[in-house]
């Protein structure tokens, strides 16, 4: 997160007792989580299909090891399986040896060519 430029226009800054823009660029970011969340849930609560299956598809700052969007419908959805699927570009997919940290990232991941 600390990787995004703050806007250049001063009138954007935050005041002085608002903290830094990291904090609030993380707060809009659980805005974006949370709303996911409930979207989900939402589309659980308006189905009628027993075991229905429902596909969100994201950007892996949000799910990426269990967290984010991910931890936010598993509370919204008690007892539901999610399941996080996370796609991993890399420049020789013949040689990929999951290493710890892919393999913590998500249940299922699929390696892709760069």
């Amino acid at each position: 997160m600390t990787g995004h430029a703050p806007a250049a226009d001063p009138k954007t800054a935050p005041p002085a007792d608002a903290g830094t823009g990291t904090d609030r660029f993380f707060l809009a970011q659980c805005v974006k989580d949370e709303t996911m969340a409930e979207s989900i849930a939402a589309a659980f609560a308006n189905t009628s299909v027993e075991r229905a299956t429902i596909v969100h598809v994201n950007g892996a700052f949000h799910t990426d090891y269990g967290q984010g969007a991910a931890e936010r419908t598993r509370r919204r959805l008690p007892g539901r399986r999610v399941a996080i699927l996370s796609m991993l570009p890399v420049d020789d997919i013949d040689g990929v040896v999951p290493g710890e940290e892919d393999l913590a990232r998500a249940e299922y991941l699929v390696y892709t060519v760069r």
